[in-house]
């Protein structure tokens, strides 16, 4: 089936799916956000964080169910630079605040015992992603190889 889609298409639809799951991010997060808060947007008369938390729900399991069900996984998620930008906007959006409230800081010891925490954490889940993605590469190598024998 893969050479059916083709190994390009492959690699579009790994970034769809990135995206989708960016997208579940941000709606969730909007959602989310406003919870606590005295706004009181509605569409009709269904509070506006409802429906981002549904169309949140919504696009995160059309992003599992593309993911699951589409072919080649080992192949989509085997691509380091497009693991490594996920992993960027991961870190990114997980120590935003922290990254924003660093300027704040105004002992130089914090700060520098901070930067090292960060270093430490990216290298590692860097490390992970282009581990991993080598990984799948590897498997999809020896499946695409296996297959190649049962056809002759």
């Amino acid at each position: 089936m893969i050479q059916c889609i083709g190994e390009k298409r492959l690699r579009g639809f790994q970034i769809g799916i990135y995206l989708l799951g960016l997208v579940t991010i941000i709606l969730g997060s909007i959602g989310f956000g406003i919870w606590g808060t005295h706004i009181s947007w509605k569409i009709g008369s269904v509070p506006i964080k409802w429906i981002l938390l549904a169309a949140a729900l919504i696009t995160f399991g059309v992003m599992a169910y593309f993911d699951r069900n589409l072919p080649g996984k080992n192949y989509r998620s085997s691509i380091i630079w497009l693991e490594c930008i996920v992993e960027a906007f991961t870190l990114a959006y997980i120590f935003g605040n922290s990254i924003i409230s660093f300027w704040d800081i105004d002992n130089m010891t914090e700060s520098i015992v901070f930067i090292l925490i960060i270093a430490v954490i990216m290298l590692y889940l860097f490390a992970a992603r282009i581990i991993a993605a080598r990984t799948n590469r590897e498997e999809y190598e020896m499946q695409k190889n296996a297959d190649k024998h049962e056809t002759e």
